[in-house]
């Protein structure tokens, strides 16, 4: 039995998992104790760590950390799928990395991993990457907070973390608050811990990916 991993991209605190975390009243539910975590891609198993990023390899980074040598080879894919969808922004962007390991001669595609609210991309749409250690940086972490608004008329605006419109028909609902990633997996399991609890960049693993040695592909 064997898995590829990978490990939590910053250092922080969870704060969602499938339902939000109210913490420190949520401490060690694995559920969550609030509203339902929001999905950017619908994929499984949410998560949200908070914090102001990786030092991989600059303060503030958003960076991939796998069990290398085990994962070798990782295809990305830049989307807009998190808070308004709106292109080109960075609340919106989400960067998927698909995970291939090399066994029995060739690489094996396990499992895939979106990495939501992502500014600086530092990867590119259908970017296949060879790794050469066990991190990459993937971009830098959103700070702030930001609003989803439906205003009838464009003068009205929305104001973070209050709405200020000034015509009952506008809505804003904020999407983002605080700084955090939001991970989400396809295929695999999670490994993360549970609400509240503190995670360390490159140690706590998050999810992990099962693949039979010499039967993967």
């Amino acid at each position: 039995m064997a898995y590829a991993y990978v490990y939590a991209p910053i250092s922080g605190i969870v704060t969602g998992r499938d339902y939000y975390c109210d913490c420190p009243a949520c401490y060690g539910n694995c559920s969550g104790c609030l509203n339902a975590h929001g999905r950017c891609k619908n994929w499984s198993s949410p998560i949200d760590i908070a914090g102001t990023g990786s030092t991989c390899p600059t303060p503030g980074s958003i960076c991939l950390y796998v069990n290398y040598p085990t994962v070798r080879r990782v295809r990305t894919r830049v989307e807009y799928l998190c808070c308004c969808k709106e292109p080109n922004n960075s609340y919106a962007r989400s960067i998927i990395v698909d995970l291939y390991i090399y066994d029995n001669g060739k690489y094996c595609y396990v499992g895939s991993v979106m990495y939501g609210h992502v500014a600086n991309p530092t990867v590119s749409n259908g970017q296949w990457i060879d790794l050469t250690s066990r991190s990459y940086k993937l971009g830098d972490i959103v700070g702030g907070c930001y609003l989803c608004k439906s205003c009838p008329n464009p003068s009205d605006q929305c104001n973070c973390p209050t709405c200020s419109c000034s015509n009952r028909d506008c809505r804003c609902t904020v999407c983002y608050s605080g700084s955090h990633v939001h991970l989400e997996r396809y295929l695999g399991e999670t490994v993360a811990p549970c609400c509240c609890v503190d995670v360390a960049q490159g140690t706590t693993a998050i999810y992990r990916f099962y693949y039979n040695p010499g039967y993967t592909c």
